[in-house]
């Protein structure tokens, strides 16, 4: 039986967990702090392959898209939210939507224009323009990522895995070979593994270099703000010139916007709701759903994004160091189920040539693994 180490009990953490449990894995997953309480606790959490490029990109997306539908028949719990995501095209944006639109017609994924009286249909909270274009992607979703995360991890459990919880992990333990066979903790503690896997989030480039791999990352900070309860809300993803919407519990929207988190400084990592930011965003979302008018920014959130430098995943072994794997992506929401299973089936013997055009193998080749 393969024993198998998972560092980092965020979405890709722990959905390597459970499907290296069920498939036979002896696994623990190894956390410093609360599960789903870093970045995967500060994410918008859309389910979606929009404009995703390369055509391996798309694809490895919309196929992650898909396996949320079937997890979340699998695993039970309330934490997947259908319902599509509505793209709202305004003034210039109108005619570069309807490109989007057949652009992703062509790629064969779900896509549909509406008419004012279908939007009506679907969101009668929202107000559009006279000239808007609406565009309905629905088989996209929304997640609660923390209660995903927490799912997860039961469903591990009760295939045999274990949570160790509370003590950041500080070193690796090597043979006489190089090769990585376990971690050591902060508290004393270490644990063996004959596969160390760090999906650690923004943590993963730190922890990586103390195994001999320079793993670039960008980090930036993203805003979340989350409204007071509104008498009419909305039902899934929206998104309207830049912000973003989507429902949050109890009656609740979370807004979130990328020029808003372009403009705030990289060092960023939290914000009080009555920050100008945040009223920008209450703004923009209150000219989407008329509603909003009268609310207010209740609880404001910074998550610091898993980035590498190149845009893309980083997956797989790290060259310098035989037995330890990372994995870390900026569209972990979407990738949790197909990325999961995908390096829980690596991890355990078989490759997975799908993952090889992310492999971090690729900053070596670049010169910069120290």
């Amino acid at each position: 039986m393969t024993r198998v180490v998972v560092v980092g009990a965020g979405l890709l953490g722990s959905s390597v967990a459970y499907h290296a449990a069920i498939a036979g894995g002896d696994v623990v997953v190894v956390e410093r702090a609360t599960p789903g309480a870093g970045t995967s606790g500060a994410s918008f959490a859309w389910v979606n392959a929009q404009d995703k490029t390369p055509a391996g990109y798309f694809a490895l997306n919309a196929d992650g898209v898909a396996e949320h539908r079937a997890l979340a028949e699998r695993i039970g719990g309330d934490w997947y939210h259908s319902g599509g995501d509505l793209v709202i095209g305004r003034g210039a944006q109108a005619e570069k939507l309807r490109e989007k639109v057949e652009r992703h017609r062509a790629l064969a994924y779900p896509v549909r224009l509406l008419d004012r009286a279908q939007l009506a249909t679907l969101e009668p909270a929202i107000d559009p323009g006279a000239d808007d274009v609406v565009a309905h992607f629905p088989d996209e979703a929304w997640i609660d990522a923390p209660a995903l995360v927490e799912r997860l991890l039961d469903a591990a459990e009760a295939a045999g895995a274990r949570r160790s919880v509370g003590a950041a992990v500080e070193g690796f333990e090597r043979d006489s070979t190089g090769a990585v066979t376990g971690v050591r903790l902060a508290n004393g503690a270490s644990e063996e593994g004959d596969v160390v896997v760090i999906a650690a989030g923004p943590a993963t480039g730190a922890l990586a270099t103390l195994v001999g791999l320079s793993l670039p990352m960008a980090p930036s900070p993203g805003l979340l703000a989350v409204t007071t309860p509104v008498s009419a809300g909305i039902g899934r993803v929206v998104h309207a010139g830049d912000v973003a919407l989507r429902p949050e519990r109890g009656g609740r929207i979370l807004l979130s916007s990328r020029s808003v988190d372009a403009a705030l400084d990289p060092a960023t990592r939290s914000v009080d709701p009555a920050d100008p930011a945040c009223a920008e965003l209450l703004g923009r979302a209150a000219h989407v759903v008329p509603s909003l008018r009268d609310a207010r920014i209740e609880e404001a959130r910074i998550g610091v994004r898993s980035v590498p430098v190149d845009g893309f995943p980083a997956v797989g072994f790290v060259p310098a160091a035989p037995g330890c794997y990372v994995v870390v992506s900026h569209s972990g929401a979407t990738l949790t189920p197909i990325l999961g299973r995908l390096v829980a089936v690596e991890v355990l013997g078989t490759p997975q040539p799908r993952l090889d055009p992310w492999r971090p193998a690729r900053f070596v080749a670049e010169g910069v693994t120290t």
